[in-house]
């Protein structure tokens, strides 16, 4: 095993690889290994074992307290390497840890000023992954779909 996570102290895992995300960043990496979505408002990290070897290693979300620590294993038979978004890359070596937590400081971004954005949000997954990909006729209502 190369890494162990410890959430606030506590050893919750050992795994070799894990991608950590936030709502706005590295959700299609989570997903594609296996992560959930996080809708853009909820203030917390994903964090998406890859490739586990036991199916109880499963994809958490965590509130934007927590302290997640990374460490690498004094038995670990090589060095780790880290990617922040993909550019930053550093390696650590038996021993080392990496601390994770939700900045003290806020982003600021560019945001959509319609009041329907909530709901953008989910009609761009919608549409992206395809959900609900049955088309239903102009005659069909609302009344309808809540009657199924």
């Amino acid at each position: 095993m190369c890494l162990t996570f410890w959430l606030t102290g506590n050893l919750l895992y050992i795994l070799h690889r894990i991608i950590v995300a936030t709502p706005c960043g590295s959700t299609a990496y989570s997903m594609a290994a296996g992560g959930s979505l996080i809708h853009p408002a909820v203030s917390g990290l994903l964090f998406t074992p890859i490739c586990p070897f036991s199916l109880s290693f499963r994809p958490l979300v965590f509130p934007e307290d927590a302290q997640l620590t990374f460490k690498v294993s004094l038995e670990a038979r090589c060095s780790v390497f880290v990617s922040v978004d993909g550019h930053t890359r550093f390696e650590m070596q038996r021993g080392e840890g990496v601390d994770i937590n939700v900045s003290k400081y806020l982003a600021s971004y560019v945001v959509n000023s319609d009041p329907h954005a909530v709901s953008s949000w989910y009609n761009s997954v919608k549409t992206l992954l395809n959900w609900n990909g049955k088309t239903m006729k102009r005659s069909d209502s609302m009344n309808d779909v809540n009657q199924l």
